[in-house]
């Protein structure tokens, strides 16, 4: 039992020294790591209240891809999560969004889309939702749906 408790706290440890390295080469994400709980096999979890008008860029490592995930509170005040990438511009390199105002911008084939609509409809270049809930005051990506949608990242 102890066996396992101990390559459990590993795998965290080990988790979030690569978290961080992969936080660094991030420009976006820009100091929230404090607010993220990001825990091998445990999914991701972000506090509502952190969640704002201004999209959060979400690096993750899921298996051994990196991703990274939006979070944004649209006008209505709804909290809407994506990947930062789409279906069309994936493997680019370059499929992945930057906010301008109230609108994100595909870097690879300069689509934009209203903050309010992203993570509602799937297709072509619109920011892919991914499946997600609400518990008390967080948002929470379980880690079978971080490793279902690696696929949109691992482009090798």
């Amino acid at each position: 039992m102890y066996k396992k408790i101990i390559c459990g706290m590993i795998s965290v440890v080990v988790l979030l020294f690569v978290l961080a390295g992969c936080a660094d080469s991030y420009e976006a994400y820009d100091g929230h790591e404090e607010y993220v709980s990001v825990f091998a096999e445990m999914g991701l979890s972000v506090p509502k209240s952190q969640i704002t008008e201004t999209v959060m860029f979400v690096p993750v490592v899921a298996g051994e891809v990196s991703m990274e995930v939006m979070f944004v509170r649209a006008s209505d005040g709804d909290i809407r999560v994506a990947l930062n990438t789409c279906e069309n511009c994936h493997a680019s390199g370059r499929g992945y969004y930057v906010q301008d105002g109230d609108v994100v911008v595909c870097q690879q084939c300069d689509m934009s889309f209203d903050i309010d609509y992203i993570g509602l409809n799937y297709g072509g270049c619109q920011p892919i939702p991914i499946a997600h809930s609400v518990e008390s005051d967080y948002v929470v990506i379980a880690y079978d749906a971080l490793l279902e949608n690696a696929r949109w990242f691992d482009v090798n």
